[in-house]
């Protein structure tokens, strides 16, 4: 039997994107299973400083890869992220700690939809 996922309140998982396509199955939900070893599960409206830090961390976000289909984000565009990167992001992971440096890498995501 197949269960249908759930978001951290217990309900039904809600689209986050589907223009760009986003989540690790590409079905524009941030769903996760045993292969998606990043935990692809945080729905985030990207900026401008997030796709830079991204990139900087190793992840370039914003360049196209036709071959996987990827078009690139731009800020504004709704991503499924990692929920380690997210957690970083948020809160400038340095060594082992997390200091909030006050950055604001996303924009509040009214809902779950994009």
């Amino acid at each position: 039997m197949v269960t249908e996922a759930t978001n951290v309140l217990g309900t039904k998982l809600e689209t986050c994107c589907t223009s760009p396509m986003t989540g690790y199955y590409r079905d524009g939900k941030c769903n996760t299973g045993g292969g998606d070893l990043g935990a692809h599960t945080v729905c985030a409206k990207v900026t401008e400083e997030f796709l830079k830090y991204t990139k900087r961390m190793g992840n370039d976000l914003s360049t196209p890869v036709p071959d996987f289909k990827f078009p690139g984000l731009k800020p504004g565009d709704c991503w499924c992220l990692c929920a380690s990167r997210w957690k970083c992001a948020t809160c400038g992971f340095v060594g082992d700690s997390c200091l909030n440096f006050g950055i604001r890498f996303f924009e509040r995501v009214e809902g779950t939809r994009c």
